[in-house]
This record gives structure tokens, C-alpha cells and sequence, in this order.
């Protein structure tokens, strides 16, 4: 920028350059050029270039190298001689974490999770974390997910094991689709919907906890689909990773949220898809995960 000062012009020109600034943030990581040059896809000639003011770094550079630094694009280039034309194309933010970094980070997560449960729950989590980190592996090669799986093996087989508690059942079973599961004695059942497709019960010491079992044929998925778009018989499949006592394979998935977690059974046998599922808040998941997984053993549905 050009400033008069009576006949004497004068340019003001930044306290820090854009390539200096680069090279600051770089050394800060304790990165040498070629290692921040791996991180961006680029040579190592052209980070020195930008560095040394040589050449100007492309829009989507700027972007990858406000996300290594942990800042924002604009926050990079502020201040600097980097052209106007450029910044106006500059997303606000930039994304700042790798796929490892971000499934270590969920990794983490599940470790202090894993702490705060039971050690049944954790055994039967360690199975069913090992079968969905290597069934994720063979779909999509991910070394990523078996090293987290055993990882998280190597923490869950140290925990020990305890005695099943007896408890009092009852059976459920479905008019409609014939599937049934067994159920506390004492769980207090639910008003079941109107097309009779399944039911749920909760435990009336602690109203937030329930279970529940419905069942969904292809004719009834054409029905929903011209409703809402979604096509029962063209979902895509599920990894099997479970079977049921009564040998019908299927899906056992544990979904861990901010503040309730629950543990779902799916079955798909004929013409009919058949759920469960058992939820509960987060601080009393571990205390009802054996139970969850107990009852989704013995859920059975009509033969072939």
C-alpha cells in the first residue's frame, strides 16, 4: 500500500511475511521442510520457495497448511502481502484433523467410557468391538481399524469377569411377525402400537431404561418407501457379526452417545427384518449390558 508524504512516497509493508510466517509455524511443530512437504503433497523446493517469498502458495496449500498449524486459513494469510483476489476464495475454516488422529481421538473416548462400566460389559464389549475392527478391515482395508480394535483388546482383556445374577422371565411373543424374546419379570410393558408390529418394556425402577423388539416385512418397507424414500428390500446389508442362540446369524451394534447408549440386534430372515434393541443413559449402560446382550442370545424368530 502507497502513502504520500508531501512529494515522497513511501510503501508499509508487513511485520512478517506470509513465507516467514510458514517457516515460524513449521519450526514451532519441529518439522523440517521435507516433512512439511510430505504433509501437503508438495516438493520440498516448493516449500522453500514459499518460505523464501520465491512463489505464492495456492488457495487449497493455504487451506491444507492452516490445518496442519491448527488455525484458521485467514488467520494464516492475515497481515501479509498474499493477493486479495486469493482471500476471497479462502474457506473460513479448515478441517484440522487426519482420519487416524480422529479415530484415535473416538479410541480415547471408548477407553474412558470402558472405565466407568462393568467387567462383563467390558468383556462383551471386546467381542463386539474385535468383530465390527475386523469385519471394517476386510470391507474396507482399513489397517487403521484392527490396530484401534486391538488397541482397545489390549485394555478389555485385562478386565476380569463376575457370576450371572438369576433373574425371573417372562416371554414375549409377536402375533404379527412371531418373533419373541425373554424379559425381566418385573419390566413393565409399554401400550403397543396399533399395528401390533412389536412392543417395548421398561424397567420401573429406572423409567429411562427400555427394551424393545419390532419387526418390519418387505411389503410394509414398499409402503415406507413411496412415503419417504426409503427402500427396505434395497438397504444396504449388514456386517454379520453375531448369532443368536437359535443359530440365525446377524448384527449386533453398540452405539455409544453423549448421553444414552444402547445396544441393537438385527436379523433379517425371509421376508422380514426383525430389530431389538435395549437403551439406557450412559451411567447406567454398564450396569444393564450384560442383560442387553443376554436377551439379544435368545431372541428368536419363526424358522424357515
Amino acid at each position: 500500500m502507497l502513502y504520500g508524504r508531501g512529494s515522497l512516497l513511501t510503501r508499509r509493508f508487513p511485520a512478517e511475511t506470509l513465507g516467514q510466517r510458514i517457516a515460524r509455524l513449521r519450526a514451532g511443530r519441529g518439522w523440517t521442510q521435507q516433512q512439511l512437504a510430505d504433509r501437503i503433497a508438495a516438493s520440498r523446493v516448493a516449500v522453500s520457495h514459499f518460505e523464501m517469498g520465491l512463489a505464492m502458495p495456492s488457495e487449497r496449500t493455504v487451506v491444507l497448511l492452516a490445518g496442519l498449524f491448527r488455525i484458521e486459513p485467514h488467520a494464516l494469510i492475515a497481515d501479509t502481502q498474499y493477493p486479495e483476489a486469493k482471500i476471497d476464495k479462502l474457506p473460513p475454516i479448515a478441517p484440522r484433523y487426519s482420519e487416524v488422529e480422529l479415530q484415535l481421538a473416538l479410541l480415547e473416548r471408548d477407553l474412558i467410557w470402558a472405565t466407568r462400566i462393568g467387567p462383563d460389559a467390558r468383556r462383551e464389549l471386546l467381542r463386539l468391538q474385535m468383530s465390527i475392527a475386523i469385519l471394517t478391515l476386510i470391507r474396507k482395508s482399513w489397517i487403521v481399524q484392527l490396530l484401534l480394535g486391538l488397541m482397545l483388546a489390549v485394555f478389555l482383556v485385562s478386565c476380569g469377569s463376575s457370576d450371572s445374577t438369576s433373574r425371573t422371565w417372562k416371554l414375549y411373543k409377536n402375533e404379527r411377525f412371531g418373533f419373541e424374546f425373554p424379559c425381566p419379570d418385573r419390566w413393565v410393558e409399554s401400550i403397543p402400537p396399533e399395528n401390533r408390529d412389536g412392543i417395548a418394556f421398561g424397567d420401573p425402577q429406572s423409567p429411562e431404561v427400555e427394551i424393545r423388539g419390532w419387526g418390519e416385512s418387505k411389503r410394509q418397507g414398499a409402503i415406507l418407501k413411496r412415503a419417504t424414500g426409503r427402500d427396505l428390500q434395497k438397504s444396504p446389508s449388514i456386517p454379520l457379526n453375531f448369532t443368536t442362540l437359535q443359530g440365525v446369524p446377524g448384527n449386533l451394534d453398540a452405539k455409544i452417545g453423549l448421553q444414552s447408549s444402547s445396544l441393537t440386534l438385527t436379523l433379517t430372515q425371509g421376508e422380514v427384518r426383525y430389530y431389538w434393541r435395549g437403551h439406557a443413559p450412559n451411567q447406567k449402560f454398564g450396569d444393564y449390558y450384560r442383560l442387553f446382550n443376554y436377551i439379544a442370545s435368545h431372541y428368536r424368530v419363526p424358522a424357515k
